[in-house]
């Protein structure tokens, strides 16, 4: 993702509406990025995993994210779906949705599949 990025250096366009953009998919991808450390922090990997405390505090941050996220892409992008941006943002939303789930889910087959300590 970082490589994509220098391409924006090269972009022509107004400021403000490439800005709205970059916030965009920021906002966007945020839900996944901290579905990926709760799982790395809670996986086989890690000799003491999160506290319970500390797994609420990242599932509430997630649910909150993921509002945001939704809201976000329900108000600005799906309703200017003649834009391409936008329709580039619904896709791109689309796609971190769906890896969220798959990780998500491989997440509970594995622990679901996991023995507990005794």
């Amino acid at each position: 993702m970082a490589l994509f990025s220098g391409v924006g250096a090269f972009l022509g366009g107004a400021f403000f509406p490439l800005l709205v953009l970059v916030l965009a998919f920021g906002l966007v991808g945020t839900p996944f990025a901290i579905a990926v450390v709760l799982v790395l922090l809670n996986g086989d990997a890690v000799s003491e995993p999160n506290s319970t405390l500390a797994n609420l505090g990242g599932v509430v941050l997630f649910a909150v994210t993921t509002v945001l996220a939704a809201n976000f892409v329900r108000s600005r992008a799906l309703s200017d779906l003649g834009d391409p941006l936008s329709v580039f943002v619904v896709v791109f939303a689309a796609a971190m949705g769906a890896a969220t789930l798959g990780l998500l889910g491989k997440f509970v087959r594995e622990t679901v599949g996991r023995p507990t300590a005794a």
